[in-house]
């Protein structure tokens, strides 16, 4: 049983333990950054300091034992760093935009060394491809491919690295802000079990996007737009990022309509999840209703804010 303060600290300490174990393991290190992430917020808020630099020392190590110095740093600047800001900020009183803003903070030194060795990782990109298939040629007889099917596989993944590595930084800056976002969602929403005070924003499925927003969006379709190769590829990453954030709200006024028409937890469950698998498909139809609805405000929620703004003044 969980019910002792003891026992919570404990697992806190685990997860960011098993954070550091993991970082080498595709896919579940996403989750384990995830958890870390809120479980360093919990340790900061909810306990002594001394407690969350204990946590992340020991999490370093298993991952220098493992894994070595460089992805030991790297764990520490992407992960381990930005928990113990972020609570750190809360401790001080700051709002939850400063918070989050204050967690992405770490990662810029990622992002800046992204974008000034971008162009050598762009030259790179031709040689890669060529080890690539390399290797799909030495595996073919083991795999059972034919050369038609092998040449298919190939392209297919050909074109997947090309694209990968052209909207490098605009995927990097998507998962970084959802990261740090949806971990201090995860804080929060657990923060009664642990006895933390984690300041609360509004629900979700009241969150609109302002129009302001169309703005950097018109940059990025222009720019896509333009011959420039240059502001074509920065056009492109800015709008990866720009149609997240507006599949975001898309999710939020959707969930708004959930709620209003009482689907039940589980089936609003199933359909995310679908969401998930279908997210190639979703994502583009999600920013579109998040865009409508930036226009429209079909959930009233500016008229809202405005009637609630009078009323108090008065």
């Amino acid at each position: 049983m969980l019910n002792s303060d003891q026992s919570k600290l404990w697992l806190l300490n685990l997860v960011v333990l098993l954070a550091g174990f993991f970082v080498g393991v595709i896919m579940i290190n996403a989750l384990m950054f995830l958890f870390a992430l809120t479980a360093l917020i919990l340790l900061t808020v909810r306990y002594r300091y001394s407690f969350a630099v204990m946590a992340c020392l020991g999490s370093l190590l298993v991952c220098y034992v493992i894994y070595g110095n460089w992805t030991a740093i790297y764990f520490g600047l992407m992960v381990l760093l930005p928990g113990v800001v972020m609570g750190y900020k809360i401790r001080t009183f700051n709002s939850p935009y400063a918070i989050i803003g204050w967690g992405i903070v770490p990662y810029l030194l990622p992002i800046a060394l992204l974008i000034v060795y971008y162009p050598q990782i762009v030259e790179q990109t031709p040689l890669m491809i060529a080890e690539m298939q390399v290797m799909f040629e030495e595996n073919a007889g083991s795999l059972g491919l034919a050369a038609g099917e092998l040449q298919m596989i190939f392209e297919s993944m050909q074109n997947i690295m090309e694209w990968t590595i052209r909207l490098a930084p605009g995927i990097l800056l998507t998962m970084i802000v959802s990261m740090v976002f949806f971990a201090y969602l995860s804080a929060v929403t657990v923060s009664t079990y642990f006895g933390a005070v984690i300041p609360r924003m509004k629900p979700l499925y009241l969150w609109k996007v302002s129009e302001i927003w169309l703005i950097p969006l018109g940059v990025a379709l222009l720019f896509v737009l333009l011959d420039n190769p240059g502001l074509k590829i920065v056009g492109e990453n800015l709008l990866v990022f720009m149609v997240h954030l507006f599949a975001f709200f898309g999710i939020c006024l959707v969930d708004f309509y959930f709620k209003r028409i009482n689907i039940p937890a589980p089936v609003r469950l199933l359909i995310y999840l679908f969401i998930l698998i279908a997210v190639v498909v979703a994502i583009p139809i999600l920013a579109i209703v998040g865009i409508t609805d930036s226009r429209f405000d079909f959930r009233k929620i500016a008229r809202s804010i405005e009637n609630t703004e009078v009323k108090d003044k008065e």
